[in-house]
């Protein structure tokens, strides 16, 4: 099977050789083309959705996020409040 067209380049969405033998090349075009190996389908590990709004499973789980979730609350251990500290900056420096 031929390889699909790709440019070299340092622009987003341009080919980029890549370590360890950064092979002018691409290489493995034809993997989308491979039958499963170890797979029985596609959607064999896929996760479910989400609960329905209605569900008691999805009102649990808003429960617990309004009561950890709120600033300056009490609910949160001292290591909770740790990571959710450490997740929000992570995640707010993600976003500038």
């Amino acid at each position: 099977m031929p390889s699909p067209f790709l440019f070299f380049g340092n622009a987003p969405g341009d080919y980029q050789a890549t370590p360890p033998n950064f092979s002018p090349q691409p290489q493995f075009t034809s993997w989308s083309h491979v039958t499963p190996f170890a797979l029985e389908a596609a959607n064999q590990f896929r996760p479910h959705g989400p609960p329905k709004l209605t569900s008691d499973r999805y009102t649990d789980a808003f429960d617990l996020v309004k009561t950890f979730g709120i600033a300056g609350g009490m609910a949160a251990s001292a290591d909770e409040a740790l990571t959710g500290k450490f997740l929000e900056r992570s995640h707010s420096e993600l976003l500038e």
